[in-house]
């Protein structure tokens, strides 16, 4: 790549084609200039008009890829003779000029995904296939899947790049049904599989749309590929900083029996409802004009709002009065 700050540049434009009226870039002369190093360089139509649409101008600090021909802008750096600054600019500033020679080897990192990939192959197959009118499918198939393993497994064997795994997160994972785990399990199974982290709150129930039960609604041919994480209820002391970590979040300040009496509300309802609590009591305490939430203003927000447990006891209580 050729990298410097611009020292001078002179831009040529021609007629277009078909307007002769209208003038279009042509080629470019600019000079890149480092602290130990400076070069002027010809370069083309494509190149001069990206300096062109990137207003590229004396003391820019960019580069370019000798190879793709791409130009970047990096920012502008201070002190350039005769270049042109202004008090505000949304172009980042720079205050010492880069070193080292113009003309250097730049290693450039490009993240793609997998899925990227599978698009741009599955594109490319259409654009062949729709020449003779054939219609391609959205889905992605198992062809061209394979064909992209190939590539990135080439890749990886030239030292092109390297794979950085991804992390699958599934919430409610009892939700899925068979075939889902069973495509979840062939996954896994494949050398560019992502980290599967899923998460349920069932205990033995039946997998969804079968009769079979099975702990957490997972099939056991998948639990066994799993490593299963312990959880236990919180005792008080978590739930009580759970609570203190929530409330400095949302800027909600809690005084010291404020604090304990939301978490005995964690301990003797759930700790969902405390922390749910926290808005509407710090509403009620901005009411009263002071900005710490105390015991009364949670117990005026339990009084207000109720939680599952005593909502199930009203409608059996009420039970007649509701519409079926």
């Amino acid at each position: 790549v050729y990298e410097g700050v611009v020292k001078n540049i002179k831009i040529g434009f021609v007629k277009h084609p078909f307007n002769p009226y209208a003038r279009i870039p042509g080629e470019a002369r600019i000079t890149l200039e480092t602290k130990d190093d400076s070069i002027t360089i010809s370069v083309g139509e494509e190149i001069t008009s990206q300096l062109v649409q990137l207003r590229i101008k004396r003391g820019d600090h960019i580069w370019i890829d000798a190879e793709t021909g791409i130009v970047h802008k990096v920012g502008r750096v201070k002190g350039v003779e005769e270049a042109k600054y202004y008090d505000i600019d949304s172009t980042r500033i720079e205050e010492e000029m880069p070193s080292g020679p113009v003309k250097r080897d730049k290693e450039i990192v490009r993240v793609f995904t997998f899925n990227d990939l599978d698009l741009y192959v599955a594109s490319q197959r259409l654009s062949i296939t729709s020449l003779f009118g054939v219609e391609l499918e959205k889905e992605i198939d198992e062809d061209t899947r394979k064909s992209v393993n190939s590539m990135v497994r080439k890749w990886l064997e030239e030292g092109k790049g390297e794979i950085v795994p991804g992390v699958l997160f599934i919430d409610d994972a009892h939700l899925l049904d068979l075939e889902a785990f069973s495509f979840l399990t062939k996954v896994l199974e494949s050398e560019f599989s992502p980290i599967l982290i899923l998460a349920t709150n069932r205990g033995v129930t039946k997998i969804r749309g079968t009769d079979i039960e099975s702990p957490h609604g997972i099939p056991l041919d998948l639990l066994d590929r799993l490593l299963i994480i312990p959880m236990k209820p919180y005792s008080r002391e978590e739930i009580k900083q759970i609570i203190s970590i929530r409330a400095e979040e949302e800027e909600v300040q809690l005084s010291k029996e404020g604090l304990e009496r939301l978490a005995d509300i964690g301990v003797s309802h759930s700790l969902r409802y405390a922390v749910q609590l926290l808005r509407p009591a710090h509403i009620i305490a901005e009411r009263k004009k002071h900005q710490e939430i105390t015991p009364e203003d949670v117990e005026e927000a339990t009084r207000l709002f109720i939680d599952t447990k005593q909502s199930v006891e009203l409608i059996k209580q009420y039970e007649g009065q509701f519409i079926k």
